[in-house]
């Protein structure tokens, strides 16, 4: 992430927002997570007055950009993912309540929000 954000930082403004959950992000509530995170990102970019923005995401972030482009189509300018699966799988849905149940419980372990904190975290 940031090899690509010094490459881009002299021609863009470049904006790296923690998603709930991440960074200094912090939330208990992951029950929507991707419709609050594409809404968190929308807000992020009304507060910094821009109008349109290229998003990029990878893995999570990917999902979360395919969310925000769905409900925030004229804020996007473009979209770039990688680290996602082309194809939803029939059990989605369980595999969500399962991934969410265990980010639920990850947050509750100190040891492990300090070290993605300090992970996600950008200089």
């Amino acid at each position: 992430m940031e090899n690509q954000r010094d490459y881009f930082k002299d021609i863009y403004k470049v904006i790296l927002p923690d998603l709930r959950g991440h960074g200094e992000s912090i939330t208990d509530d992951l029950t929507n997570f991707f419709e609050d995170s594409a809404e968190d990102i929308a807000d992020t970019l009304n507060n910094l007055e821009v109008d349109s923005a290229h998003i990029v995401g990878c893995s999570l972030g990917a999902l979360v950009g395919l969310s925000f482009v769905k409900r925030f189509t004229k804020k996007t300018k473009s979209l770039t993912i990688s680290g996602v699966m082309f194809e939803k799988p029939n059990n989605w849905l369980e595999l969500h309540k399962q991934d969410m149940e265990r980010q639920e419980q990850l947050m509750k372990n100190e040891e492990i929000v300090d070290y993605f904190n300090n992970l996600h975290k950008s200089n």
